[in-house]
């Protein structure tokens, strides 16, 4: 009994280091930004444009920052090249004027995992702006949680939507981990 006591506390603990870390700064605290996405969304999803490193205009569209000619039109301008964390940031600030925007890098999957985890922190029917850094090159993709309360990993890139817990080989081993942060200006 004291074991699972212990355990618990460990994990609130690093829950709220967590929370602590994403809230750094003066003024209101920043929030992992959440999306609202929906299964016809993901389903109606179609690239006409492919490139070999849209993953961050794929998200933008399946979230709705773009619409499907504006995100074709985008991977067209983007080519072979892929975009740059304070583009993303320039994007969303510009979509979003009041907020500030961040792509907020995280100690290792662990953190990504907790706060896909915690309801507070993705809501149900929402989609949370995630990011990896893997040899050379970084790659962004979804995670959202159905109205099931389960996480989905979200790759229109590698053509995949699966639960989290079956398709986690996407995200493992990787040299870091990014998640959007907004904070009311």
């Amino acid at each position: 009994m004291k074991d699972k006591v212990k355990k618990t506390r460990k994990t609130k603990s690093s829950k709220n280091n967590i929370i602590k870390k994403l809230q750094k700064g003066g003024g209101p605290a920043p929030f992992v930004a959440n999306f609202q996405i929906t299964d016809s969304s993901i389903k109606k999803f179609r690239r006409w444009v492919q490139k070999p490193r849209d993953c961050v205009i794929n998200a933008m569209e399946l979230i709705g920052i773009l619409d499907q000619q504006s995100a074709d039109i985008a991977r067209i301008f983007i080519g072979d090249t892929g975009a740059k964390i304070p583009q993303i940031e320039q994007v969303f600030s510009l979509v979003q004027q009041l907020y500030e925007w961040k792509f907020v890098k995280l100690n290792g999957l662990q953190d990504l995992i907790q706060i896909t985890n915690n309801d507070a922190m993705l809501k149900k029917s929402h989609a949370m702006f995630c990011g990896y850094l893997g040899e050379g090159e970084g790659h962004v993709f979804l995670i959202a949680k159905g109205e099931d309360g389960k996480a989905y990993y979200i790759d229109p890139q590698v053509n995949e939507v699966c639960d989290l817990n079956q398709c986690g080989n996407y995200i493992t081993n990787k040299l870091g981990y990014f998640v959007l942060q907004a904070k009311l200006k």
